[in-house]
């Protein structure tokens, strides 16, 4: 007898940044925390830390994996769930 096991699809997570005003992110699996100077959130690809001024969450689905932001984004870091990790920044 042979049994075939189905693996999960990995979702795709994708980031959109506008003017550094707003954004659209997706693969979002949950929501750390968020206050006026950072929003942390948990990603297919890890945890994503948005820094900046004025950022509010404007969309947030769940169930869709999306969430929009908007406020002045200074910096984006992305703490993988690999052991790798990148930081982007723009002053």
């Amino acid at each position: 007898m042979i049994f075939l096991e189905e693996k999960p699809a990995k979702a795709i997570h994708r980031l959109q940044l506008t003017d550094r005003k707003r954004g659209c992110l997706t693969g979002v699996k949950d929501v750390n925390s968020f206050d006026e100077k950072e929003i942390s959130l948990v990603t297919e690809g890890g945890t994503l830390t948005v820094k900046g001024e004025n950022l509010h969450v404007t969309r947030l689905d769940l169930e869709k994996q999306e969430v929009d932001i908007g406020g002045k984004v200074d910096s984006l870091d992305r703490k993988s769930t690999r052991l790798n990790s990148s930081h982007l920044e723009q002053s």
